[in-house]
């Protein structure tokens, strides 16, 4: 096919290559138009972004304030309150414990 092109006239090949030349920037065009939504999210997304050194630290933050709030009421007095369930502690109630001894085994 290059080989025809060659061959032809110069007129022709001017005008195959002007032809070639808008197709090309017709589709760059294209390309560049329809991905003008996502460039303009862009910042938004950066904005909501978050590092994974941020991430870590906010969770290790939260991890230290959990756990100063846990000791501080570990040591302050306990006062005489209603009797309700916490949903932090550890919930025993599906937990059944087997005495070795307490079986009956008949010989």
């Amino acid at each position: 096919m290059l080989e025809t092109l060659r061959a032809k006239p110069n007129h022709i090949k001017q005008s195959v290559s002007l032809a070639l030349t808008i197709v090309i920037f017709s589709a760059i065009l294209f390309v560049w138009v329809s991905s003008r939504d996502a460039r303009s999210r862009e910042v938004e997304v950066r904005e909501k972004t978050v590092t994974p050194v941020d991430g870590v630290s906010a969770m290790f933050d939260g991890f230290l304030a959990g756990l100063k709030e846990r000791t501080s009421n570990a040591l302050s007095p306990k006062k005489e309150t209603p009797t309700s369930t916490s949903t932090d502690d550890f919930d025993l109630s599906g937990v059944v414990v087997i005495d070795q001894n307490a079986t009956s085994t008949e010989k």
